[in-house]
């Protein structure tokens, strides 16, 4: 008798900005997506309704993205609560794609304080050559690249141990705002213990290949 094929795990993809979040994802995003696709089954959710009725099933999952701002919308807190409810007992979420590129400021300080009681909160916004972090915890044993640049929204408040990748001590800073200042120390690719449970958090705004094999990581599908 033949064996019988393993089921695919599968990855919820909450964009809840609707069909356009959906299809700038995809312009932007796509190789992440169908990198992901060979790995997994994807489950999409485009808005509130959607995401609760995939919560509310019995789907063993292997992770939970977070790929817009919409997430932070009073109107979705319900969701978030839900989402680290799963965090907590031990699942894995990230918040990656285009999060970080169509959430406002205020929007991140709140979504990480009040929601997550996390200390993280909006930095900078430039593009750096980052290096990986071989003593940050959660480092999975996939294949990470050793430095890679990218152009990301930066978050303070988290602990180096967080940090899976670091800017050089002498890293320059290249910013569409000259004026930006840049804290001793902030994070753009970060992955934290929560509860029994792991949130990653990847502020790459422009879907860079590299970025795609560090959430494939965070998955533990590399």
């Amino acid at each position: 008798m033949p064996p019988i094929p393993a089921t695919d795990p599968t990855v919820f993809v909450f964009g809840l900005g609707g069909p356009e979040e959906e299809e700038l994802l995809e312009a932007v995003f796509g190789s992440l997506l169908k990198r992901l696709a060979h790995k997994a089954t994807l489950k999409y959710a485009t808005n509130t309704g959607e995401a609760l009725d995939l919560l509310k099933g019995d789907t063993i999952l292997k992770g939970i993205l977070i790929t817009d701002g919409t997430i932070t919308a009073e109107k979705n807190d319900i969701v978030t609560e839900q989402i680290i409810e799963y965090v907590r007992k031990g699942g894995v979420s990230v918040i990656c794609g285009r999060f970080s590129g169509s959430v406002s400021f205020d929007g991140i300080d709140r979504f990480f304080g009040e929601k997550w009681n996390l200390p993280w909160r909006y930095s900078t916004y430039h593009r750096a050559k980052l290096y990986l972090n071989t003593a940050a915890v959660g480092l999975t044993n996939g294949d990470l690249p050793r430095s890679y640049s990218q152009k990301a929204v930066y978050l303070k408040g988290v602990r180096k141990s967080a940090s899976w990748y670091n800017p050089a001590e002498d890293e320059s800073i290249d910013s569409d705002d000259s004026d930006t200042a840049v804290p001793e120390f902030e994070a753009a690719v970060v992955f934290k213990q929560v509860g029994n449970g792991w949130l990653g958090y990847v502020g790459d705004v422009n879907g860079v290949e590299e970025s795609d094999a560090v959430v494939l990581g965070m998955l533990g599908l590399s």
